[in-house]
C-alpha cells in the first residue's frame, strides 16, 4: 500500500475519490434508480470502461495516470444496471450486494486487514495462483454478505458506519433496531 500511494499517479484526480464523486453524480442523475431511462449513457460508460482497460493493459501500460484499469468499474456497474433495467427481479437476486454495501466501510476495513495480513511480505507473505485468489475473493465476499445480513438484522448500521455517522452528526446515533 505504501508503494502505491507513493506513486505520482496517486495524486491525480483519477483515483477512488473520482469514482466516489462520479457515483454521487450518477445517483443525482437517477442512473441507479431509473437505469431503463439511461441505457445509452450506461452503454457509453461501459464502452469507455472496457476501452480504457484494454488500452491501459495492452497499449499504454503507464497510461499517463489517466488511462487506467480502474475505469473497467463502469463496465461492471453498467452490466448490473442493464440487468436491472431489463428485469427488476435482479434486485432480489443481487440482494447480497446490498447487505454488504450497507456496511461497505466496515467490510472494506476488515477485508484490507485480512488481505494485508495474509499476503504482505511483513506478515504471512502467502503467494497464491490467480484462480485460487478468485475463489478466495468470492468466498470472502459471500462471508461478508452473510455476516452483514446477520448484523443488519440486529443493528441499523455497520460498526464503522455507526462511528462515522455519530462523528458526522456530532452526537451518538441510535445503533440498535429495537427501540430503547
Amino acid at each position: 500500500m505504501r508503494w502505491f500511494y507513493a506513486q505520482w499517479f496517486s495524486f491525480l484526480p483519477v483515483n477512488t475519490l473520482t469514482l466516489f464523486l462520479l457515483g454521487l453524480l450518477g445517483l443525482r442523475l437517477g442512473i441507479f434508480d431509473r437505469p431503463e431511462q439511461h441505457r445509452r449513457l450506461i452503454v457509453g460508460l461501459m464502452i469507455f470502461g472496457a476501452v480504457s482497460w484494454a488500452l491501459a493493459w495492452w497499449v499504454l501500460p503507464n497510461g499517463y495516470g489517466l488511462i487506467r484499469t480502474m475505469w473497467l468499474t463502469f463496465t461492471y456497474m453498467g452490466a448490473v444496471l442493464l440487468l436491472v433495467a431489463h428485469d427488476r427481479r435482479w434486485l432480489d437476486r443481487l440482494a447480497a450486494c446490498g447487505y454488504a454495501g450497507r456496511m461497505a466501510l466496515t467490510n472494506y476495513m476488515i477485508q484490507i486487514a485480512i488481505l494485508d495480513l495474509l499476503f504482505s511480505e511483513y506478515a504471512l507473505g502467502i503467494k497464491i495462483h490467480p484462480l485460487v485468489g478468485l475463489v478466495m475473493a468470492i468466498a470472502l465476499f459471500l462471508l461478508d454478505a452473510a455476516v452483514s445480513k446477520w448484523w443488519l438484522s440486529r443493528y441499523r448500521f455497520g460498526p464503522l458506519e455507526w462511528i462515522w455517522r455519530s462523528v458526522t452528526y456530532w452526537r451518538i446515533q441510535p445503533l440498535s433496531i429495537q427501540p430503547v
